[in-house]
């Protein structure tokens, strides 16, 4: 290719350079006669090109310096890059529309501060081109319209102050951050394409996110989700049909979730670290939880040590996460009462057994209640696990009749043991707490164990029914 200074090339007013070499630190031609189009042309240096009234475009155009800024000063213009690649940073700034096309940037791309009608950064024809990061400074305008289609893109830092509407399409996006964005006019992060092809995300972070406008995030697959600090003032967020990846974080911390609706969320191989949290007010639908429905840390089923008798009332498993206990439990009844304002049963079931579970193991280390309300939810944890169980008491009612039944035989000498062994009708006829009581118990102490027979087979019964239907109406 011939190298020709810029001087040279611009007198020669021409509309199209094809095959230059361009060279030198800064073009900063002002002139009415600035070329149009480049092709294939080779930019060296540190390139930042600042136009008065025209439009350009670059197609197939190298640039190999490190920072290359373009602005034009009279906003109502367009520049459009089409398979370029850049080797180093871009920076945009103030320019009416702004195309890139199946372009690469090695390192990043600014969005600087100004006014924009439209910006769409689109690499569905090239899987090979790839955006490094891409920073988006505040936007002014809010009829602006940003459209990021199909790209691979390592970071994007969507702007503090963002009017306008958003969307991304397609792709895989390392790391997208909506950090302390204030203002939210329409944000859509999208996989509903014609491929069929999710959107992956393998981080998304929401810190600080205030926002009056809606939010909708739909057909995703996402490894880390973070939203600290998240308040949804007017607007709202809507999220559809997202499976979150094996072992995927999704933390949501010190957040208002009012105006937030979850639809077709798959959790099941996620880990829902929840905290000081509101989602009493959100509404949700068609959720898969994990197993069990158990948030992290995991003070439900906590792990146990080698010391088994410590283990099994693990105190000392849980000293350390004394304080988080009251929060999580808390989690656990918001969730409940979610789920039974939208007539889910079975999860409201499973968060309420989670929520005792957490409180029971509370009480035991911090204390707070009387001996007396100890006692009740003792019995119902080991009882009917609150009942979610029908075996435990059905366990208890047998084991315990049988020991009140063999006090009866044991003090009423008028029944021998030859007619016992065979006289198992007469050991479920006593279980029976309303049963008539037989003519060989007439000892002091014989009526006086029936007596708790009768109380003991009621109190299990109540309990093995109590389980039982347990999927009738809360």
């Amino acid at each position: 290719m011939q190298r020709r200074s810029l001087k040279k090339i611009f007198d020669h007013n021409q509309k199209q350079i094809n095959g230059e070499t361009i060279f030198g630190n800064i073009l900063e031609p002002d002139l009415s006669f600035l070329p149009k189009r480049f092709l294939n042309c080779t930019f060296q240096g540190n390139v930042s090109i600042e136009v008065g009234a025209t439009n350009l475009t670059f197609i197939n155009c190298q640039f190999l310096g490190q920072n290359h800024t373009l602005s034009i000063r009279n906003n109502k213009k367009k520049i459009r890059f089409e398979g370029c690649n850049f080797e180093g940073n871009l920076s945009i700034k103030d320019i009416d529309t702004v195309e890139i096309v199946n372009t690469s940037i090695d390192e990043s791309l600014s969005i600087l501060e100004g006014n924009y009608s439209s910006i769409l950064i689109n690499n569905t024809l090239s899987e090979k081109k790839k955006i490094q990061h891409i920073y988006l400074e505040t936007l002014n305008g809010d009829e602006s319209k940003i459209k990021f289609i199909n790209l691979d893109i390592g970071h994007i830092h969507l702007p503090r102050l963002l009017r306008g509407k958003i969307t991304l399409w397609e792709g895989n996006y390392n790391k997208i951050h909506l950090n302390e964005c204030e203002y939210v006019n329409k944000l859509e992060i999208s996989g509903r394409t014609s491929n069929g092809k999710p959107i992956n995300i393998q981080e998304l972070h929401m810190p600080y996110l205030n926002h009056d406008g809606d939010i909708l995030i739909e057909f995703a697959e996402i490894g880390k989700l973070n939203m600290n600090s998240f308040l949804s003032k007017k607007g709202t967020m809507h999220w559809q049909s997202i499976k979150f990846k094996d072992d995927a974080e999704v933390m949501i911390q010190h957040s208002n979730l009012e105006n937030v609706q979850w639809n077709g969320i798959d959790f099941k191989n996620a880990k829902l670290l929840f905290d000081w949290s509101v989602f009493s007010k959100m509404e949700i639908a068609n959720i898969t939880w994990p197993n069990k429905r158990i948030l992290h840390p995991n003070l439900v089923y906590p792990q146990k040590n080698k010391d088994w008798f410590k283990s099994w009332f693990f105190l000392d498993v849980l000293k350390e996460r004394e304080e988080k206990f009251s929060i999580q439990r808390e989690i656990y009844r918001q969730l409940k009462s979610i789920s039974l304002k939208n007539y889910n049963n079975i999860d409201a079931l499973a968060f309420y057994r989670n929520e005792m579970r957490v409180y029971w193991t509370y009480i035991r280390l911090k204390g707070g209640e009387n001996w007396w309300d100890q006692l009740l939810i003792f019995l119902n944890r080991y009882v009917s696990n609150f009942g979610q169980s029908y075996a435990l008491p059905l366990l208890w009612l047998l084991l315990f009749h049988w020991i009140f039944y063999s006090c009866v035989i044991s003090w009423n000498y008028s029944m021998d043991w030859g007619a016992f062994k065979n006289g198992l009708g007469e050991y479920f006829y006593l279980l029976n707490p309303v049963h008539k009581s037989p003519d060989y118990i007439n000892t002091g102490m014989g009526k006086f164990t029936e007596f708790f027979m009768r109380v003991f087979s009621g109190f299990f019964i109540y309990h093995f029914i109590k389980a039982t239907r347990k999927f009738g109406k809360m």
